[in-house]
């Protein structure tokens, strides 16, 4: 999932910090510490609720209130406003009349817009991996684009020490004995999780199989990310009960 925001007139900020200064701010760029869970995103700000969280892209904000270490999140997302609560995670930057402008969000009161955000242009992004997602809880939460997300620190290309790699896939890795299978989205039609790291994969051909989750590199299991009617959404693997996945090339079917 790409943001495809860039190219969208820059929309004037008003902040307030805790203090209760003011200022405006134009030409606003945001970041958060998790970014790297998610999939080809920038400009976004992110929300911890309750078990998973949510990346909200700046161009889509209204407004967000903040009192303590929780913050109110109204935005624009699929045409209809929205608003969520949670634990604001973002990084402000931007220009003000006293130059360069940076705000963490811990330090932040209010944020508003002096215009609403623009109709949302969406542009194709690769093939589309439509999938529900039924949690232990019980929720179901639908992505428009499901990808497994791995990280892990490699040595490779360096001569000393490393670096950790966040990667995307839209394929499941899982040891069936001894050996390693890569089944496809589009080839699979569920997903099971048991306990003890034990995982049941059912194909589209009929064929089922059982076998145990793989914590070796890019074959990891380190959350699901995606498109959802919320925003963009990362699930840790331990909320995660099953994953039924859509024909590529079509939408899944929105919740009520």
């Amino acid at each position: 999932m790409a943001s495809s925001h860039a190219g969208e007139p820059s929309r004037a900020a008003k902040f307030e910090d805790i203090s209760g200064v003011k200022t405006d701010v134009t030409e606003l760029e945001c970041s958060f510490k998790g970014s790297s869970r998610f999939s080809d995103l920038d400009d976004c700000i992110g929300i911890a609720t309750a078990g998973y969280e949510i990346a909200i892209p700046a161009s889509r904000l209204i407004s967000i209130k903040c009192a303590g270490d929780k913050a109110e999140v109204t935005y624009d997302w699929l045409g209809q406003q929205r608003t969520i609560s949670g634990i604001l995670d973002a990084k402000f930057s931007g220009k003000s009349d006293f130059g360069e402008f940076e705000l963490a969000s811990e330090k932040l009161r209010h944020l508003g817009f002096a215009d609403k955000p623009v109709a949302e242009k969406k542009e194709p992004y690769g093939t589309p991996c439509p999938a529900s997602v039924s949690l232990k809880s019980g929720a179901i939460i639908r992505f428009s684009d499901l990808k497994r997300h791995a990280s892990y620190y490699s040595t490779e290309g360096y001569i000393m020490g490393g670096s950790t790699r966040y990667l995307h896939y839209c394929n499941f890795k899982f040891m069936r004995g001894e050996s390693l299978a890569t089944s496809e989205f589009a080839a699979i039609r569920k997903l099971e999780f048991n306990a003890d790291d034990n995982v049941i994969v059912s194909l589209k051909n009929g064929n089922t199989g059982s076998g145990k989750l793989s914590s070796k590199d890019d074959a990891r299991v380190d959350g699901w990310t995606g498109e959802t009617e919320q925003g963009f959404v990362f699930l840790p693997p331990a909320l995660v009960q099953s994953i039924e996945f859509g024909d590529s090339g079509t939408t899944v079917t929105k919740s009520k």
